[in-house]
């Protein structure tokens, strides 16, 4: 298409500014960012913050480099006894190698004494990570160092969060939206993390699950029980039966849940099987394929798509200033 014509209309050294400058022109119109669809908004954000973390990681080295010519120098010593002094990690004793092993067994499919040599040498080069990121983080506290990248903000989007499950004051000023799928281990932290949060927080938070059940039939249809427990004002309920039981779940479980809950199992069965259950869980689906979600869990806080670990201190530290 020789009229579709692509072009960057300004940058910081993080790339995209988001704003009313064109970044596209098609047939003669001019679009900026602002007039582009949701979904494609978000992608050119996650495509800038991919550039700016790559840039950042590259800029964090050359200071350590910078810091180990100076630290070398003025102890008169080779750059790699300077690096070897500075990043040196206590020795990993046999008993912590295989602590490791165990707390990792699940992801080493060979015996112990196999890899015990690879093991040694992966925990000392974490070791020595963590002290590179020690001395980084000491050397950007300080008023003379600085990394002058300015962090990409993510767009604000509208998210049609009012027809699906909430949980929170009515008012309270952080809203996350959670898009989850119900066999995903990795929405079962977040849910862990989340309910941590809202606990520690109760005042400030409110939280919003949408369903994007994708991984299997299964998924879908636990989106739907929970759609018909709510139905009977037993919706967080039956959303912490099927979190806390996440790895036995069954296609039993479904009907299993609503007895222990004692709703009316006659009007449950029949919700199971309703248009308005399916029209439910297909609009969380839509939602969150408007919004490019890929995958889960996906957050987004107060419009904004959260980047960072879903951990309760960096949610926390996150939220602080919102």
């Amino acid at each position: 298409m020789q009229q579709l014509i692509l072009f960057m209309s300004a940058f910081v050294m993080t790339g995209l500014i988001y704003g009313a400058e064109p970044v596209l022109k098609y047939k003669g119109k001019s679009l900026s960012f602002e007039d582009l669809e949701t979904k494609t908004q978000l992608q050119l954000y996650e495509a800038d913050l991919e550039a700016f973390q790559a840039k950042k990681r590259i800029l964090e080295d050359y200071l350590f480099q910078l810091y180990l010519r100076d630290y070398a120098k003025a102890k008169g010593l080779q750059l790699e006894d300077a690096q070897r002094q500075l990043l040196a990690g206590k020795a990993v004793t046999e008993a912590e190698l295989k602590a490791f092993y165990e707390k990792n067994r699940d992801k080493i499919p060979y015996p112990f004494e196999q890899v015990r040599d690879e093991l040694d040498r992966f925990v000392r080069s974490q070791q020595e990570q963590d002290q590179k990121n020690q001395l980084l983080e000491k050397l950007l506290s300080e008023k003379s160092t600085a990394i002058l990248l300015s962090r990409p903000q993510a767009p604000q989007v509208s998210i049609k969060t009012d027809e699906f499950y909430r949980k929170g004051k009515s008012g309270a000023p952080i809203v996350i939206a959670e898009f989850a799928d119900y066999k995903c281990p990795h929405c079962r932290h977040a849910y862990l993390v989340l309910e941590e949060l809202f606990k520690a927080e109760p005042d400030r938070v409110q939280i919003v699950f949408i369903d994007f059940a994708f991984l299997s039939a299964l998924s879908k249809r636990l989106a739907v029980a929970a759609y018909c427990a709510h139905q009977q004002n037993a919706y967080w309920k039956y959303h912490q039966l099927i979190f806390d039981n996440q790895v036995e779940l069954t296609e039993r479980s479904v009907t299993e849940f609503a007895e222990t809950l004692k709703l009316k199992m006659d009007v449950f069965k029949k919700c199971l099987v309703s248009d308005a259950a399916e029209d439910m869980v297909e609009k969380g689906k839509s939602e969150g394929e408007r919004l490019g979600v890929t995958g889960t869990p996906t957050l987004f806080i107060n419009g904004s798509r959260y980047t960072g670990p879903i951990e309760l201190d960096s949610l926390q530290s996150y939220i602080k200033n919102l």
